[in-house]
């Protein structure tokens, strides 16, 4: 009887030794959590750099301004100028755009147009909407693939008309249906207003004339710029 409680008693020392221990060797490792990838970032809104404004004697508000994508990765498509025209009691009577095809990372270019209005506006405000964001490629063209060249102004006295023409010439790989011309007029440094017009047809390495007639009941100005919205 003694001998039998023994023999028990070493099986229940080896069950335990091999129940016990094999549960614990063989559970399995705790898994690490997994690490949480950080968030992309957010790439940076087109930014409005400066815009000016001036009403003419038929009521409507020509403007200009400049436009930056501050993001160093990321191109927009379509990135807008708004100008929206209001009267004095706040309602709008106007309302103007001018759309950016691309705009290219760390690139700035200028825009203009005007806004037809009922009534001699109030203010107009001048806002930016940054588009869609895209991956640049080396198929997009840049504002300095285009040279603009033998600008000259010319007045008629007369007519109270000013005209400035010039040359454009496109310097890249690409031929384009259209090139609009932006012309930001300046006093003291500060945009007054804006204008544009645009060349039609202007093949890869090729040049186009522009010409753009300034009325004269728009605001005086002692420098002009000239460059291309693609």
């Amino acid at each position: 009887m003694k001998r039998l409680l023994i023999v028990l008693f070493c099986v229940a020392v080896v069950f335990c030794m091999y129940g016990c221990g094999g549960s614990s060797s063989t559970s399995a490792p705790e898994e690490k959590a997994e690490e949480e990838e950080p968030a992309a970032e957010e790439p940076k809104a087109v930014e409005l750099v400066e815009s000016g404004y001036a009403v003419d004697d038929s009521n409507d508000a020509y403007f200009g301004a400049v436009i930056k994508n501050p993001d160093d990765k990321t191109a927009y498509e379509y990135a807008c100028v708004v100008a929206t025209a209001y009267n004095d009691k706040g309602e709008e009577i106007g309302k103007a755009e001018d759309s950016i095809k691309v705009i290219l990372p760390g690139e700035q270019v200028a825009a203009a147009s005007f806004a037809l209005c009922d009534e001699k506006p109030d203010k107009v405000e001048i806002t930016v909407e940054t588009g869609y964001p895209i991956e640049p490629s080396d198929d997009m063209l840049k504002a300095s693939d285009f040279e603009i060249k033998d600008l000259e102004e010319k007045s008629s006295e007369d007519a109270g008309l000013m005209a400035i023409k010039g040359k454009i010439k496109n310097n890249s790989s690409i031929d384009r249906d259209m090139v609009d011309i932006i012309f930001l007029f300046r006093k003291d440094g500060k945009i007054v207003y804006g204008d544009f017009t645009y060349v039609e047809n202007l093949g890869a390495g090729e040049e186009g004339e522009f010409a753009i007639i300034k009325s004269s009941d728009l605001p005086e100005y002692d420098n002009y710029e000239v460059s291309v919205s693609k």
